[in-house]
Parts: structure tokens; sequence; C-alpha cells
């Protein structure tokens, strides 16, 4: 069995145009065929996932950085709304909590100068309310006093 490789003459073009069938092979060595316009489409929708998943990231992390320097807030949960992705800011004590608003609400306008494609609801309850009212079967764990 030969072990020499063609030489590299160039990076392989696909074209959204093109109609010229390409063999894909898998990793685990599963082949099929598809045109060059379908591959080229597949391919641009991989990096499209790729880059907003680490875009989704660097929004996770600006909001544990937030919440890090507030010492107001003792929880904070990201989870799917209608439309939109709810941010629940839960903050210390029993009582809803009137001086942390105006953080929330410059926290709001950052994510949305640092984020222009981030449609976000920021809400902020007492963590006595939010462990009695709120459901958050699919929300992501964004801080939590000790993480």
């Amino acid at each position: 069995m030969s072990t020499e490789q063609a030489p590299i003459v160039g990076p392989i073009q696909l074209s959204f145009r093109s109609i010229q069938q390409v063999v894909v092979e898998q990793a685990d060595e599963d082949r099929f065929m598809m045109t060059a316009k379908e591959a080229a489409r597949a391919c641009a929708l991989a990096q499209n996932e790729k880059e907003l998943r680490e875009q989704f990231v660097q929004v996770i992390l600006f909001l544990r950085e937030w919440c890090r320097h507030n010492s107001e807030v003792e929880r904070c949960y990201g989870y799917p709304g209608d439309g939109h992705f709810n941010i629940l800011v839960c903050t210390t004590g029993a009582e809803y909590r009137h001086d942390i608003e105006d953080q929330v609400t410059q926290l709001d306008v950052n994510l949305f100068r640092q984020f222009p494609w981030l449609r976000a609801e920021v809400l902020h309850v007492p963590s006595s309310v939010a462990d009695k009212n709120v459901t958050l079967e699919k929300a992501i764990v964004i801080y939590g006093k000790g993480l």
C-alpha cells in the first residue's frame, strides 16, 4: 500500500453556485455525495454556529464578571424566553432590592452596547422569591456564590 499523498495545489473551492458533485468523508470513514453548493452551505452554517457559540460564551463571562463585582447578587441564571434570552439576577435578602435597580438597568444597557445582536431581558428578584416561584428547569447557572 502506498503512503504517498498527492501534492497540495491550493485550497479546495466550494461555491454556492456550483452543481458539481463532491464526496465528503467523515472521520468514521462514512462517505456521502452532495453538490458543492450543499457542501458550501453546510460549511457556512457550521461556521456561523461556531461563531455564535463563541459570542454566547462571551456574554456568559461578561455576566459572571458583573455578578462577581456586585455583592448584592447571590445568583444569576439565564434561560430561553419568548424570542429573547432571560437573565435573572437573584439578590441577597428576602425583600426586593430597590437599591440595585439602577445597576441592573445599567447592566441591560451595557449588554446591548457590547452585544448588539443579543435580545435579552434582564430581571431581578430576591433569591427567596426565585427559589419558590421561578421554574429554572432549562436555566444555565451563570453565577452563584462559590462558583
